[in-house]
């Protein structure tokens, strides 16, 4: 039981050791990091068309694919009979609305 005490002292002097070569080194240096590793970004035409073309106008193009594909979906659905497919055309339910609106006027004309 004793050997173990004197491992975690052992550990704890070579981590000390480690951060005084590493601050050694960074005292040496000036900088953790060092200028070679530094790059210095200057966004040209064709990174800003990249940005745009990535950022803008792949999701566009994504959304308008989204589109015409639930659309195609339901054109299939409608004309293969799946379920929940459903065709109502504005002008069917304006039709529907008036059809509507004329049996209920013959009823209130019919019962005064």
């Amino acid at each position: 039981m004793s050997s173990e005490p004197e491992k975690v002292v052992t550990t704890e002097q070579q981590q000390q050791q480690q951060e005084e070569e590493y601050e050694v080194e960074i005292s040496e240096s000036g900088s953790d990091t060092s200028s070679s590793d530094l790059i210095e970004y200057k966004p040209s035409w064709l990174s800003v068309l990249r940005f745009s073309a990535v950022n803008l106008f792949f999701p566009f193009i994504n959304g308008m694919m989204l589109g015409f594909g639930e659309i195609f979906a339901n054109e299939l659905g409608i004309r293969w009979g799946w379920i929940g497919a459903y065709n109502h055309p504005i002008r069917q339910r304006i039709d529907r609305d008036l059809i509507i609106q004329r049996q209920r006027l013959k009823q209130k004309k019919e019962e005064s």
